[in-house]
């Protein structure tokens, strides 16, 4: 049978997939920077710029670009999976902290509805390519949304081919002119952050395998806008308005530099675990887990799965979830701990909300924005209706109604699965 410690330890073939990994990950790294050397000794006017933004295995050296004086910017394309209308949206890499150092210019090539299915030449992928300009919209609106979120940037991605340019049409121009309207606006008039929730991950603790929590997914059907950041960010950036800090992937972290952390947030803010927190470092140790949240972790040996399932057996203030095997969800003073629980959107939304953030939505959707622009959208599943809470009081515009609000901070919608409304604030129009 599977053991905790087999979970969390690699061996064998497992450190040679790891050193696999990190040789072609710095190879490309090497390869790369001594390009962008001898790219600006040359050119030194030119921006040079690096298209390094999947973030998974065998991209694990983003600090190195990120230090580099070579570097000017870092590219990525969108995600793949739920791009239509209803879909969750987001980025590939951590755009918050990519922005932190460089410039972040997204590839936003998600199909609007002059573009070709590709189902009908690739059975195996899942892109549906938006079904009228609306749709085209409310895709495009939620990708810009979500980098103007952060001050990032993008370009609008055409795959077209000679005969079927996916631009080449007068209403996507027509949207195209708007939104880069704002943009500039917003380079000029700067807006202020609106996230309340910090979420940190480790790449270094991505090899550890164990518990799996589909926490960055769900969270973007929260709601809740949120930025993301690395480990190696986390003695950098200011976490004085931060009311929630999600660590992703602890299983590396110290008592030591839990306790940094600690002496730099305020006192109401929170933190959640989605993974047990110090099991890692230097070995294997459940007993960490209690150092760092005051709560214990228990091995279940009796469960059948294939891998091993870990519950809160003590020292918990508030158990938030259970299931058959145990409690996955508990909460010790300001510490949530997240273990390998089949966690919802709405389950996740309610401890957030607990945690003292802010609520723009009544029901679960896809929200992104700042103080001057929001965009509010619906999930394929379920529609929105009722109040949205206004990043600021002032005159808004709403896109796709065509709507103008004078001097409010809150609005009443109804809206459709798939269907999406993006406040503008009037000064930028």
């Amino acid at each position: 049978s599977t053991t905790p410690q087999s979970a969390f330890k690699m061996d064998g073939k497992g450190f040679m997939h790891r050193d696999y990994e990190l040789f072609h990950s710095q190879m490309i790294v090497d390869a790369f920077l001594e390009l962008a050397k001898v790219s600006k000794k040359l050119a030194p006017d030119l921006a040079v710029g690096m298209f390094y933004g999947y973030e998974c295995y065998g991209h694990e050296h983003m600090d190195q670009i990120l230090s580099s004086p070579y570097v000017d910017y870092i590219s990525a394309p969108k995600p793949y999976v739920d791009p239509q209308p209803g879909g969750k949206g987001g980025s590939v890499p951590r755009v918050a902290s990519v922005m932190h150092k460089k410039l972040f210019i997204e590839e936003i090539d998600n199909r609007v509805h002059t573009a070709y299915d590709p189902r009908k030449f690739a059975s195996h992928i899942n892109t549906v390519p938006a079904q009228n300009i609306t749709e085209s919209a409310n895709v495009l609106w939620r990708e810009i949304c979500k980098l103007e979120q952060v001050n990032a940037n993008w370009w609008w991605m055409d795959q077209g081919d000679a005969k079927h340019r996916w631009y080449a049409d007068d209403e996507l121009m027509s949207l195209v002119a708007e939104q880069a309207k704002v943009h500039k606006a917003l380079k000029e008039n700067k807006a202020k952050s609106i996230s309340e929730v910090f979420c940190i991950s480790d790449t270094n603790a991505n090899y550890y395998g164990g518990i799996k929590v589909p926490m960055r997914t769900q969270l973007l059907y929260t709601g809740i806008p949120h930025d993301e950041y690395r480990m190696s960010d986390i003695d950098e950036i200011d976490l004085s308005n931060c009311k929630l800090l999600i660590f992703y992937n602890p299983q590396l972290l110290t008592k030591q530099k839990l306790e940094q952390i600690q002496k730099r947030i305020n006192k109401d803010c929170q933190i959640v675990f989605s993974n047990l927190p110090g099991v890692c470092n230097p070995d294997f140790c459940l007993d960490r887990v209690f150092e760092l949240t005051g709560m214990k972790v228990g091995y279940n040996p009796h469960a059948d799965a294939p891998v091993p399932i870990f519950t809160i057996d003590d020292g918990a203030d508030e158990i938030i979830y259970k299931d058959t095997y145990g409690v996955k969800i508990a909460k010790k003073e300001n510490i949530t701990l997240i273990l390998n629980a089949d966690i919802t959107p709405a389950l996740l939304t309610d401890i957030i909300k607990s945690c003292g953030v802010k609520s723009i939505i009544p029901q679960t959707g896809v929200v992104h924005g700042n103080s001057k622009i929001l965009g509010v959208f619906s999930t394929k599943e379920s529609g929105i209706e009722g109040t949205v809470s206004l990043p600021q009081k002032t005159d808004w515009f709403e896109w796709f109604t065509k709507t103008e609000y004078k001097c409010t901070d809150t609005i009443s919608i109804s809206i459709n699965p798939k269907e999406a409304r993006v406040f503008i604030a009037k000064d930028l129009l």
